[in-house]
């Protein structure tokens, strides 16, 4: 199997679904998700690493995935989710977007990225981490909480300096992708944490309002991280939103 793509459980057979974490995150974010998805169907997940281009992150994943897939991307994993779905509609048999984002990249963005490029190419990555990003993660109840920040930081030490170049300058190449999800049909879930300073709630309504067969979910006390921060939630509203996904492709 392709290295974009580890195997995490297996579960009863038939068709996977497919999870891609976010930036500085690896498949530990989703390990509440996995073990209650594990139950209905094989569970894969997917790496943010190996291109510099959203593009490129998307054809890499498609070409080591199995023929048909339900798919659920966080933050970034949700960019490179919706280029999966421009690259190779037929292929999804179910979106789910978490906390994400479908506009294209903005000027004051990228000029933001270049300098937390340069502070982790010098040897800063955890300052950068607990500096910069931590403070927009969460949620006002879960921001003192250490347990969540460190989990946080672990994820971005593994994933390294390196590693978040890529990512923050494939970051830089996405495009608008709101258009695209008024001709998906199957099943979707869009799901944000209530207080998601970094992809705010509105972005959220606009994404469910455009997709025919769409859940809103909004879960309280989460911020960005809603994953992690509230797990129970999460896994409760990827569990339906599979379960319809399942039932789908049994009577179409």
């Amino acid at each position: 199997m392709n290295d974009c793509i580890r195997s995490t459980l297996a579960g009863s057979g038939g068709l996977p679904v497919v999870l891609l974490p976010g930036t500085l995150c690896d498949g530990r974010m989703w390990r509440h998700q996995r073990a209650a998805l594990g139950a209905q169907a094989p569970v894969l997940v997917g790496s943010m690493t190996g291109a510099d281009s959203i593009q490129g992150l998307a054809s890499g994943l498609l070409a080591a995935l199995p023929p048909r897939f339900a798919l659920a991307g966080f933050s970034m994993g949700g960019i490179v989710a919706l280029e999966m779905l421009r690259q190779a509609p037929e292929r999804i048999a179910g979106l789910a977007l978490l906390d994400t984002n479908y506009g294209e990249d903005l000027p004051e963005r990228a000029a933001a990225r270049e300098g937390q490029v340069a502070d982790a190419l010098a040897g800063g990555l955890t300052g950068l981490v607990r500096g910069q990003l931590l403070p927009n993660y969460f949620a006002a109840a879960n921001r003192d909480n250490p347990a969540l920040a460190q989990e946080v930081v672990d994820m971005a030490e593994a994933v390294g300096e390196l590693a978040f170049v890529h990512q923050a300058r494939a970051l830089g190449t996405r495009t608008e992708s709101l258009g695209l999800l008024g001709e998906f049909a199957a099943p979707a879930l869009v799901l944000c944490g209530k207080e998601d300073l970094i992809c705010p709630v509105a972005m959220h309504e606009a994404m469910a309002a455009a997709l025919p067969q769409a859940e809103l979910v909004v879960v309280p006390d989460a911020g960005h991280m809603a994953p992690i921060e509230q797990p129970q939630a999460v896994s409760d509203a990827l569990g339906r939103w599979l379960e319809h996904v399942l039932q789908k492709e049994v009577t179409p």
